[in-house]
């Protein structure tokens, strides 16, 4: 439940209604092929060479209407998430090619063993309720590294799981068959998202994945990335209309191909250095831009995707942890579904796994942090003052004491220090990192959970394969 609002009701008008005379008037380029086919069928016409405006008739009927409940499904079925805006949930961030390496603190290329860990870790976290694939491994072709990864999370997570973003036709058509080898019999695990090309361009590959990807039966994500001041407005209020027909266009565009398809509608804005232009993660607006995203998805009827845990830190450190949890907590109170970006540090370049393990206490935190109160006659106590008062005891031996911390009223922490300068000095003197580092080594020398029996991760490693022989 939203408690806080970055946008009142007018701002939201104005928002919508600039995104509408946005793509009717100035419009949004798309590639040649069916997508752009059915949109000229439909109503929408061509403005100047490939820039195709789309009638504000068609968002409305297309975008403003009742969506069904959204459940991602988890091959765990207890652990399937249902988006109905009671409660925020965090996923990691993808695509990094670099990781800082947990035990020499450097940064190196990211390889095939790193997605297993990472995979492993991320069904391991109690915070991180959504996995996908961390890393693109270096060592192998693009294509197979990305359906890899991909493939490596399905086999060691029970936790829904993203497939991993995808351009073209052909990863889209790898990911439906590898939702279809890991889904229990009827109900479609996997989510698939896919970015547009920032400003407002969706090149044919795109076109094509959208005509792949949406009749699957899966979750979609469109995931429109504007950089402030180079492919969107710098003034944010400019960027939220970027992002938003974006995220419309590429509904209208799947609801073409499948009127109940299921949509999430999501936040990666960004702002450059503005002396390099270069991504930055250092970036108080992208709390405030996920937070504005999540109310804007509420208004469509959408689930909200947004990024909070961004930092333009290279390792884990202060700096992280201050940016991360900034940047989550605004989205959280404003009623973002998911928040992106555990693991993630150097604005998305790199990827930690000590990292992870610290953004899930974060998260934690936070979680109870925007829990709210229950304000009723059993959390009042008067029970508990009377048998204190009248009897000479205290409250720490009473029944009401030992409901509440059953209850989790108390947060504690798990690799943060609650100890006395005493105790942890008597215990070794471990930092945040410390213990961070020794929950990886636990969870890796755990034996490996397989959450796929055998003919099920044949039939992956056979669609890695495949990956391999197409790549070109």
């Amino acid at each position: 439940m939203a408690a806080f609002r970055l946008l009142g009701d007018d701002a939201i008008h104005q928002i919508h209604e600039a995104t509408l005379d946005l793509l009717a008037d100035i419009g949004v380029r798309v590639g040649e092929g069916r997508i752009r086919q059915l949109m000229l069928q439909h109503g929408c016409r061509v403005l100047q060479g490939d820039l195709v405006g789309v009638p504000r008739e068609l968002v409305v009927e297309l975008m403003m209407r009742p969506q069904a409940p959204l459940t991602l499904t988890g091959i765990v079925e207890k652990r399937s998430l249902v988006l109905d805006g009671s409660a925020c949930y965090l996923q990691n961030f993808g695509s990094a090619s670099v990781v800082h390496d947990p035990d020499t603190g450097e940064l190196r290329d990211a390889c095939a063993q790193d997605a297993v860990d990472i995979a492993r870790l991320l069904d391991a976290l109690p915070h991180c309720h959504h996995a996908g694939p961390v890393v693109i491994p270096e060592e192998m072709h693009p294509l197979r590294a990305r359906v890899m990864a991909a493939a490596e999370t399905l086999k060691h997570t029970g936790k829904p799981v993203s497939l991993g973003a995808v351009s073209d036709a052909r990863e889209a058509t790898l990911c439906v068959e590898m939702s279809r080898v890991a889904s229990p019999a009827g109900r479609p695990v996997g989510r698939i998202s896919i970015s547009p090309v920032s400003p407002l361009t969706f090149p044919t590959d795109i076109c094509e994945a959208i005509l792949v990807a949406a009749p699957s039966g899966l979750p979609l994500l469109g995931l429109p990335c504007p950089m402030r001041a180079i492919s969107a407005p710098l003034y944010l209020a400019g960027t939220l209309v970027a992002q938003n027909a974006e995220n419309l266009a590429f509904g209208v565009m799947a609801r073409l191909v499948n009127r109940d398809v299921l949509l999430m509608h999501a936040s990666r804005i960004f702002t450059p250095n503005m002396r390099t232009g270069a991504k930055t993660g250092a970036d108080p607006d992208i709390g405030v831009a996920g937070a504005g995203m999540a109310q804007l998805a509420r208004f469509y009827g959408l689930p909200s995707n947004v990024y909070g845990m961004e930092t333009g830190a290279l390792v884990p450190d202060a700096q992280a942890g201050l940016e991360k949890a900034a940047n989550t907590l605004r989205p959280m109170l404003a009623g973002a579904d998911q928040t992106s970006g555990l693991g993630q540090l150097g604005g998305g370049m790199v990827a930690s796994v000590l990292q992870a393990v610290i953004d899930d206490e974060i998260f934690s935190f936070l979680s109870h942090h925007v829990r709210g109160l229950v304000v009723e006659p059993a959390t009042l106590d008067l029970e508990g003052f009377a048998q204190v008062l009248r009897a000479g005891d205290d409250f720490l031996i009473q029944d009401s004491t030992m409901r509440a911390m059953s209850a989790g009223e108390v947060w504690e922490p798990r690799i943060g220090n609650s100890d006395s300068w005493s105790e942890w000095l008597a215990k070794g003197r471990q930092t945040a990192l410390d213990r961070a580092r020794q929950f990886l080594r636990d969870c890796l020398a755990a034996e490996p959970v397989r959450y796929l029996n055998e003919h099920q991760e044949r039939e992956l490693d056979a669609i890695v394969d495949a990956a391999s022989a197409n790549a070109v």
